[in-house]
C-alpha cells in the first residue's frame, strides 16, 4: 500500500483518466453541454482537501527520498508554492480576459466557483508549510496508525569527554499491520 493510496479520503487523490468524483452520466452531461454537471465535478476534483492531500504526497515522497535533506525538501516546496502562484494568476488573468470578452457577469455563480476554485490551488502548501505542519497534518488522518517505540536492547554511549559512559536504549518504531489492514480495508 502507497503513501498516495493511505492519504487519500477523496478520490481525486489517485489521478484516474477522468475527472475524479464524476459517473458515466457527468461525463455525457459534460460532453453534452450540460455545464451545471461539468462545472460540479470539477468542483468536486479540485477542493481544497485534495489538494492538501497532493501536497502532502509531493512532500512526503521528497522526503522519503534518502538523497534530499530538509533544506532542499524545503527549496523545492517554496519553488512549487511560486511556480504555481505565478501560474494561477496567469490562468486568472486568461480567464477574466475570457468572460469578459464573452460578456459574462463576475457575479454568475459558475465564475464565482471557477475563482474559488482556482484561488484554492494558489497555495496548494497552505497549512502544511513546515514539516511539524505536515507531520500533523498526516497524524490526523483517518488512515494513519501511531508507531510505536520498542526497546531491542541497550548499549554503552559516550555522555562527555570525560570519557564517561551511561547505557542507552536501542530502539525501533514499529507500525502494526494489523491496525493498517484495519484502516485502509
Amino acid at each position: 500500500m502507497t503513501l498516495r493510496a493511505l492519504l487519500s479520503p477523496c478520490p481525486a487523490f489517485v489521478r484516474p483518466s477522468v475527472i475524479p468524483d464524476t459517473d458515466q452520466t457527468e461525463v455525457e452531461a459534460a460532453e453534452s453541454g450540460n455545464d451545471t454537471a461539468a462545472c460540479s465535478s470539477v468542483s468536486m476534483a479540485c477542493n481544497a482537501g485534495c489538494i492538501q492531500n497532493h501536497a502532502a504526497h509531493f512532500l512526503h515522497s521528497l522526503t522519503a527520498t534518502s538523497s534530499m535533506t530538509l533544506t532542499q525538501v524545503n527549496f523545492v516546496r517554496e519553488s512549487v508554492t511560486e511556480l504555481t502562484s505565478d501560474a494561477i494568476d496567469i490562468a486568472k488573468q486568461c480567464v477574466t480576459s475570457v468572460i469578459s470578452d464573452m460578456n459574462i457577469s463576475l457575479n454568475d455563480p459558475k465564475v464565482k466557483n471557477m475563482y474559488s476554485t482556482l484561488e484554492s490551488l494558489h497555495n496548494p502548501f497552505d497549512g502544511i508549510e513546515t514539516m511539524y505542519k505536515l507531520d500533523k497534518y498526516v497524524s490526523q488522518l483517518p488512515s494513519f496508525v501511531q508507531p510505536t517505540e520498542h526497546a531491542i536492547g541497550q548499549q554503552w554511549e559516550g555522555v562527555d569527554s570525560q570519557k564517561e559512559q551511561c547505557l542507552k536504549d536501542d530502539t525501533f518504531m514499529y507500525v502494526s499491520v494489523e491496525k493498517t489492514l484495519r484502516n485502509v480495508l
